[in-house]
């Protein structure tokens, strides 16, 4: 019989980012990006998700409103009265907010790394799988495991686009404002110059 595999998370982090983002509002909000899968406790995520759609419609997260909104979605239940009620003097102030997202976000790396390396696990053990295959899931298991970005994968091609969509804004951009020499006496005499001109200095 197969042991359950343990996921590691921080409820009290998860509770005070909660707590933090009820006292603050936009200004914990705007600071941190905290998608709702990185909270554990289902409770948690459906909450988190909740306050995040009532800031994005530039609502305030008192009690009443949220309970309101928690009832209106027929979710309420779920999260509790006692529990939002709660929620809103877990922690003092929301001062700390910054540690407990990255407590919170922690616990979901690992979370992720666990899982990874669980179903690279399985796919080595398959008794059928050949090498190529399997070096190139190993490949992409340990890309993903190292890389930094927490949203959903970026193919290359979508790269591509995005990276010439950047140089395109930069070459409309200097087209309209030019170019200066970095040196802030000297610009502001000349002023800025556009791409190819041939600009002469000449100073005793």
């Amino acid at each position: 019989m197969e042991t359950p595999l343990k996921l590691p998370c921080s409820e009290d982090a998860e509770k005070g980012l909660l707590c933090s983002l009820l006292l603050g509002g936009d200004a914990v909000a705007v600071e941190i990006k905290v998608p709702k899968e990185a909270f554990y406790i289902p409770a948690n995520r459906l909450l988190w998700e909740t306050l995040c759609e009532l800031l994005a419609e530039k609502k305030p997260l008192d009690f009443v409103i949220v309970k309101q909104r928690l009832i209106d979605s027929k979710n309420i239940e779920e999260i509790g009265i006692e529990y939002l009620s709660s929620l809103y003097s877990f922690v003092p102030t929301s001062a700390n907010f910054r540690s407990y997202a990255e407590i919170v976000l922690d616990k979901w790396r690992i979370r992720k790394a666990m899982l990874d390396i669980r179903e690279l696990i399985h796919y080595l053990e398959d008794r059928d799988a050949e090498w190529p295959q399997l070096k190139g899931k190993i490949e992409s298991c340990l890309l993903k495991l190292v890389s930094d970005d927490d949203g959903d994968e970026v193919d290359t091609m979508e790269m591509t686009h995005l990276w010439m969509e950047d140089l395109s804004t930069r070459k409309e951009r200097l087209a309209r404002e030019g170019i200066g020499f970095g040196i802030q006496t000297l610009d502001e005499v000349l002023g800025q110059q556009q791409p190819g001109e041939l600009v002469v200095i000449g100073a005793p």
